[in-house]
């Protein structure tokens, strides 16, 4: 059973936590927002015992160019570390303006060869983007380190309810950067699956329904897991009474524990965090 612990970072926007373990601390990746609703990346750094912010910095990487695919948005996704020179990637999600729709996402890549200290974008164009076997957006993905040839990813399509335009999005798994199947699609009244990420046998994620999610625990997101080998969804985590929704987990294996990392209201308030220990 997960116990929720509160919040470990509390700041005005820290959207998506993303986590990259050191041998001293753990480094959370995140987005914020700007004065003008943009996301940017952050990051801070947290003792292993979960009880000191040890650092707390901006990632220097810029917005695209307008017209370009991250000209509205830089958000932290997934990060790979390469085993044989240390080189870390960034996957992160790239935000753009639309006149038809409110936005529309994009994957891009960033690297980094000093440790995870600067970044730089790998191109100006998206990694992963729609194409003509993929017409909605890319929105979250994550990166398999088991095969780095396989990303997961949220795709995403629109439909219109009392005049108001809404991302569906279920989950596909990109392979060798071509897109591939839907591996967990949408049940009836379900409206969004983020933040699909893989832990030993099963795969961890926040789920919502179509309508009413923003303000309303009963359909805002909640955090499942699901069994590919058996089918089987169980829920993990749902909102407390001081909590909106259970969003974007992020999940690592220590020894004696699992520690999710998590966001209620899109990160309004900051971090979250829950154990479960193992028995």
């Amino acid at each position: 059973m997960w116990v929720k612990k509160g919040i470990i970072f509390n700041s005005e926007w820290a959207q998506l936590p993303v986590v990259d373990v050191y041998h001293d601390c753990y480094k959370i990746y995140y987005s914020t927002r700007d004065e003008d609703g943009r996301s940017r990346p952050g990051a801070i750094c947290v003792s292993k015992d979960l009880q000191k912010l040890l650092s707390h910095e901006t990632i220097p990487l810029s917005l695209g160019q307008p017209g370009t695919f991250d000209s509205y948005g830089v958000m932290p996704s997934s990060i790979y570390t390469r085993e044989e020179d240390g080189w870390k990637f960034m996957y992160y999600v790239g935000w753009s303006k639309r006149i038809d729709v409110p936005y529309w996402n994009s994957m891009g890549l960033a690297m980094s060869t000093n440790g995870g200290i600067t970044w730089t974008k790998c191109s100006e164009g998206p990694y992963l983007s729609s194409n003509p076997l993929e017409h909605g957006f890319i929105g979250t993905v994550e990166l398999n380190t088991s095969n780095i040839n396989e990303i997961y990813y949220s795709s995403a399509y629109w439909e219109k309810f009392d005049n108001k335009w809404e991302p569906i999005y279920d989950i596909k798994i990109s392979r060798n950067g071509l897109v591939g199947e839907t591996i967990l699609p949408l049940k009836e009244n379900e409206g969004g699956i983020a933040a699909f990420r893989p832990l030993k046998d099963k795969f961890y994620y926040s789920k919502r329904n179509k309508l009413d999610y923003r303000t309303n625990p009963q359909n805002s997101y909640k955090i499942y897991s699901w069994d590919p080998k058996t089918n089987q969804e169980t829920l993990e985590l749902s909102p407390s009474e001081d909590e909106i929704m259970c969003a974007y987990p992020y999940i690592i294996e220590e020894k004696d524990k699992y520690i999710m990392f998590y966001n209620s209201d899109f990160g309004k308030s900051g971090i979250r965090y829950a154990i479960k220990w193992k028995i």
